[in-house]
């Protein structure tokens, strides 16, 4: 997975600036096996396209080791958006075991 900017849990709450037509990666952590997972909560796909959703375990991690989620997202229109993703347990919905990441993308 190539892409121009990599940005991970320090970014959240952040304003990244973007070309159009240029790539993303964002990277946070996860373990799927304690039923929490990231994924998209809000995106406007006429302007930021996820290209690449997925989940890569950590080479030396015994069986229910954690690992790294990757989002690839590129930049398709000029303007400021912002796009969230939450990590949740899909059989828990209350919103004091959810963590959310934000980022503000500031597209020329």
């Amino acid at each position: 997975m190539s892409s121009n900017l990599i940005l991970g849990k320090d970014d959240n709450g952040k304003t990244v600036e973007l070309s159009v037509g240029q790539s993303f990666l964002i990277q946070l952590n996860e373990n799927p096996t304690t039923g929490y997972q990231w994924e998209v909560s809000k995106i406007d796909a006429d302007f930021v396209k996820l290209t690449e959703d997925q989940y890569i375990q950590n080479i030396d991690s015994e069986t229910g080791g954690g690992g790294i989620r990757n989002f690839k997202f590129t930049a398709n229109s000029t303007g400021e958006y912002q796009i969230q993703l939450v990590h949740q347990c899909s059989w828990r919905r209350d919103e004091s075991s959810i963590t959310y990441f934000k980022i503000k993308l500031r597209i020329c």
